[in-house]
C-alpha cells in the first residue's frame, strides 16, 4: 500500500510539475501575447485615430478671415453692372413678370400667416422653401461685375425692379431700376461692430442703393402694344384690298396665280414695313435708325418670303423677313416669320 501510494503519490507529483510547467509557460505566453497585444494594438490605433484626427483638423480648419474695415467695405460694396444688357424679354416684361413674382409671395404670406399663428421653425421653413427667390430673379436677369474680394468677403442681396421714370415724366421703356443691399459675409469677414445691427441700416456695413440698366431686347412688340393693334386696324383695309386684287380677274378669279406674283408680295411687304415703322415694333436689338427691315427668302427654293392660305377659312398672312445693318452687310439678324389672321376675306 504504501509503495501504491509513493508512486501515485510522484505520479502526481510528476503530474503536477508537468501542469504548473505548462501553467507555467502559458502564463509566460499570455503575459506576452498580452504585452504584445497592448504594445501593438496602441500603434495601430494611435496611426489610425491619428490620420482621423489630421483629417477632422484639416477638414474643419476655420477659414482665415479677414479683418474687414469700414474703408474697405465702403470700396467693394460700389458694385459694378453691365450698363446695358441684350435680353429676350422687354424692360415692361422683365418688370411684370418680377411683380407678378413678388405678389405671389405677399399671397402665400398672408394665407400663411392666417393658417399658422404660431408656426415652427420646420413651418417656416418649409414655406420659405415654397416662395419665389426674388433675389435669385433679379440676379438671373441683371450681370454683376464682381470681382474675386467682393464676391467672397460681401454679400449681395437684390430686393426690387422697378421702372425708371424719365425727366418728362414718362415711363423709359428701355431701362430697369434694380435696388440691391450689401452687408459683410461673416463666414470669411470680421466687423468690429455688434451682431444685432448686423445687416441692417443702423450698421456702418449696410449700403442700400439703386441703378438704372438699359435693357436691350430682342423681342418685337406685337399682339401685346396697343400701338401695334392700332395700327393694324388703321390699316386693315390697305391689306385686304391688296389680297382681294387680281391682275386677270377673268382667268384667276381664285387669285391663284396673284397671290405667287412677285407684284403680291412687294405690295404685302410695303404694308408690313408700314406697320413695323408706326407702331415702332422694330427691337431694341435692331434699331430701324440703324437696321432696314427685308424679304428673308433663304430658306424658300421659290424666293417665296409672303404666303396667303385661306384654306378651310385660314385666312393666313405669312410674312419671312430678318433686319439688315444699313452699313454692314454682315451684320444682320436671323430669318424670322409673322404670321397675321386676317378676317372677312
Amino acid at each position: 500500500m504504501r509503495i501504491y501510494y509513493k508512486i501515485i503519490n510522484m505520479k502526481n507529483k510528476f503530474t503536477d510539475t508537468l501542469e504548473n510547467d505548462f501553467k507555467e509557460k502559458a502564463k509566460k505566453k499570455r503575459i506576452v501575447s498580452k504585452a504584445l497585444f497592448w504594445t501593438l494594438i496602441p500603434l495601430t490605433i494611435a496611426a489610425s485615430v491619428g490620420g482621423a484626427i489630421y483629417f477632422v483638423i484639416k477638414n474643419s480648419r476655420p477659414l482665415k478671415k479677414i479683418n474687414l474695415t469700414k474703408e474697405l467695405f465702403d470700396q467693394w460694396s460700389n458694385i459694378e453692372f453691365e450698363k446695358k444688357l441684350n435680353n429676350s424679354k422687354s424692360a415692361a416684361d422683365i418688370i411684370k413678370d418680377f411683380e407678378k413674382a413678388k405678389l405671389e409671395n405677399e399671397n402665400k404670406t398672408n394665407e400663411f400667416k392666417k393658417h399658422n399663428p404660431k408656426p415652427s421653425k420646420k413651418d417656416l421653413e418649409d414655406f420659405e422653401e415654397n416662395l419665389v427667390d426674388l433675389n435669385v430673379f433679379i440676379a438671373s436677369v441683371v450681370s454683376k461685375k464682381g470681382t474675386f474680394k467682393q464676391d467672397k468677403y460681401l454679400i449681395f442681396k437684390f430686393l426690387n425692379i422697378e421702372k425708371v421714370i424719365k425727366n418728362d415724366g414718362k415711363v423709359d421703356e428701355n431701362a430697369i431700376k434694380i435696388t440691391y443691399e450689401v452687408f459683410p459675409n461673416l463666414e470669411t469677414a470680421e466687423i468690429n461692430e455688434n451682431k444685432k445691427v448686423y445687416a441692417t441700416k443702423k450698421s456702418k456695413f449696410y449700403f442700400k442703393t439703386s441703378k438704372i440698366v438699359e435693357i436691350v431686347s430682342s423681342t418685337e412688340n406685337w399682339e401685346t402694344s396697343a400701338k401695334f393693334l392700332e395700327v393694324f386696324d388703321k390699316h386693315m383695309k390697305e391689306i385686304k384690298d391688296i389680297i382681294r386684287y387680281r391682275e386677270d380677274p377673268v382667268n384667276d378669279k381664285d387669285g391663284e396665280k396673284w397671290f405667287k406674283s412677285e407684284k403680291f408680295q412687294q405690295q404685302v411687304f410695303e404694308w408690313f414695313k408700314k406697320l413695323v415703322e408706326e407702331a415702332e415694333t422694330q427691337p431694341q436689338l435692331f434699331k430701324k435708325e440703324i437696321y432696314d427691315i427685308k424679304p428673308y427668302t433663304e430658306q424658300s427654293n421659290t424666293k417665296t418670303y409672303v404666303q396667303w392660305n385661306p384654306t378651310k377659312g385660314l385666312n393666313e398672312l405669312t410674312i419671312d423677313y430678318y433686319y439688315q445693318h444699313k452699313t454692314n452687310a454682315t451684320a444682320r439678324s436671323d430669318g424670322k416669320r409673322k404670321i397675321f389672321t386676317i378676317l372677312d376675306i
